[in-house]
This record gives C-alpha cells, sequence and structure tokens, in this order.
C-alpha cells in the first residue's frame, strides 16, 4: 500500500468519524436548580401566604425546566440536599449572588433561578435566568408573560421560555 492511499483512508476513516460527533458536543454543565421564587402581588393583603396553588405550580413548572434542560443534554442536575436550609432562608432569585455562592458549594458549572410575578388572577410574569457559577455570568434568561392562573398556563410558559429563550 502506497503512503498515498494509507494517507487519503487515514483521512477518510477521520471525517466519518467527526461526522458521528458534533464539533460543539460538551459535556452537560453541573447545574444547580433552585426553586423558585414566587412574587404575589394579587392579594388585598401583601404579607399574606401564597396561596397553595401557587405553591404547587411552582413546584410543577421547576420540574418542567429540570427536566426540559436535562433532555437537551446541556445540564444535568446535581443534589441540593447539602444546601436545604440556606435555600430556605434566601430569597433565591432576588438575592445580590447568593444563588451563584450556594452553587459553587456544591461545586457546580451553573445555577438556574426562577421568579414567578402574579400580578392579577389572569396576568402571570415568568422569569428564568442561568447564570455561569464561576463567573456569575449569565448564560441565558427569558421572560414570559402569560394569560391564566392555572397549570396548564404556567406549564407552557416555561416549556415556552426553556425552548425559546434558555436553548438558543
Amino acid at each position: 500500500m502506497t503512503r498515498l492511499v494509507r494517507r487519503r483512508r487515514f483521512f477518510a476513516l477521520a471525517v466519518v468519524a467527526a461526522a458521528g460527533v458534533p464539533a460543539c458536543a460538551k459535556a452537560p454543565l453541573r447545574t444547580v436548580f433552585l426553586p423558585f421564587t414566587l412574587e404575589d402581588t394579587s392579594r388585598p393583603n401583601p404579607g399574606q401566604k401564597p396561596e397553595a396553588a401557587d405553591v404547587a405550580r411552582l413546584g410543577l413548572v421547576g420540574k418542567e425546566v429540570i427536566r426540559l434542560l436535562e433532555k437537551s443534554g446541556g445540564y444535568v442536575p446535581i443534589d441540593t440536599r447539602p444546601i436545604a436550609r440556606e435555600m430556605a432562608e434566601n430569597d433565591l432569585y432576588g438575592c445580590d449572588g447568593c444563588a451563584v455562592a450556594l452553587a459553587r458549594q456544591l461545586d457546580a458549572e451553573a445555577v438556574v433561578t426562577g421568579l414567578v410575578q402574579k400580578v392579577s388572577l389572569l396576568i402571570v410574569d415568568m422569569n428564568i435566568t442561568i447564570r455561569a457559577v464561576p463567573s456569575g455570568r449569565v448564560i441565558a434568561a427569558g421572560t414570559a408573560g402569560l394569560r391564566g392562573d392555572n397549570d396548564l398556563a404556567w406549564e407552557r410558559a416555561a416549556a415556552w421560555l426553556v425552548a425559546h429563550r434558555l436553548l438558543q
């Protein structure tokens, strides 16, 4: 076999091997998914506890975001039990850098936070942010306004944000 033939076979194999793996394939980011925060200004008394249905919806939305981001192959959730007490004591969306600091404790590469602002029974805004843990810089973020105060509306907004803002 001549040197030229061997070289051509080598390059042909290299092209075939490269075609099987995307050039930008990266390992998924070890990600802390923090519980979403609810800011409800629709209630007559600002200090009132949130409604049980809204708390349940926050849990649904959080699980849906985790599922979709994990399914994308770009993020893998890590266990947050070691920081459970700190999570309960902080406003995880509005605090000044505490989400990144908490994620650093778990040696995470990214942290996901979310805020649902309930203005009225019909007007709800959802905000989701993904930050790089080492730097604190925003990797992706999005806001969606939704009309409807039910599980389906909240889940659709979360799915839309993931598909059209966080994974773009």
